[in-house]
């Protein structure tokens, strides 16, 4: 089987349980944060383009962020991302605004902190926790929401029925980030950006007719 290399950023208590969760997957976990801790194998600022390409970042399957700070998250996904394209990177983030922040600087999956802990964290990355689900990445697309068109977030229950998370929705040109679910209504010529794996993206193809 072949041995995922993961690269853990913030050996914090999430970071910690994530860790835990991983030790019994076939894998390879790289451990950074900015203070020198057990159990941490490169000490310094996942900023920094040199310390991320210390610790992997370039062969890296993985990047997996619980930082306690999103500005230093969303610095650290945009620049890994330009350092591996194909890196799936999975982050907490702290403050729920940042959520989108996040998805625009390139990462793949984000929950905020209120819903989050280092083991569902890690189960996004493995199924069941033992295998690396690479024929389930999350991925972030946009696509016509003509089918939703007169309804609410609320009303169409797209998270329930597709499994997909609308991350943003671009009207006229304008990406839209802040809506309230219950009375934002689609028009005919919105696009919608979602957030989902493979098959729940082709379930809101198939439901919506877009």
């Amino acid at each position: 089987m072949t041995v995922e290399q993961i690269i853990l950023v913030g050996y914090g208590d999430t970071g910690q349980a994530a860790y835990e969760a991983l030790a019994d997957t076939n894998s390879k976990v790289t451990v950074l944060d900015i203070e020198e801790k057990d159990r941490v194998d490169v000490v310094g600022d996942a900023r920094d383009p040199d310390v991320l390409v210390d610790a992997g970042i370039e062969e890296a399957s993985v990047l997996l962020l619980t930082v306690e700070d999103d500005k230093t998250a969303i610095f650290a996904t945009l620049i890994a991302r330009d350092l591996n394209p194909d890196l799936q990177i999975v982050v907490r983030a702290n403050e729920e605004e940042d959520v989108q922040k996040l998805y625009r600087a390139g990462a793949d999956y984000v929950q905020s902190l209120a819903t989050v802990s280092g083991r569902m964290l890690a189960s996004t990355v493995f199924e069941d926790e033992e295998l690396l689900a690479y024929n389930k990445q999350v991925s972030v697309v946009r696509l016509p929401a003509a089918g939703l068109e007169g309804s609410t977030l609320a009303d169409a229950a797209i998270q329930t029925v597709t499994g997909c998370t609308i991350v943003a929705i671009i009207r006229n040109g304008e990406t839209i980030t802040d809506f309230d679910p219950s009375s934002f209504r689609f028009e005919d010529d919105d696009d919608v950006i979602i957030a989902g794996l493979d098959e729940n993206i082709t379930r809101f193809e198939r439901h919506f007719n877009v």
